[in-house]
């Protein structure tokens, strides 16, 4: 969770360089549900994953903006 989209692209970049090859994360961009106070996705931002070969991060849809 981070109150703008920098710091949810920096948290990303972190995450995924220690994390194994292949794996991926999204950037939502959410709402907290009036009734079921669950966060409701409003829109997927950014994609972003590990290449297996090359170990960088890559945002293949969306951010870093």
């Amino acid at each position: 969770m981070a109150s703008d989209e920098g710091l949810a692209v920096e948290a990303v970049n972190e995450a995924l360089a220690d994390a194994p090859p292949d794996t991926s994360a999204r950037i939502r961009r959410v709402q907290v549900g009036e009734v079921s106070g669950n966060y409701v996705t409003l829109a997927v931002v950014g994609v972003a994953r590990r290449d297996a070969e090359t170990g960088a991060v890559e945002w293949t849809d969306g951010g870093p903006w």
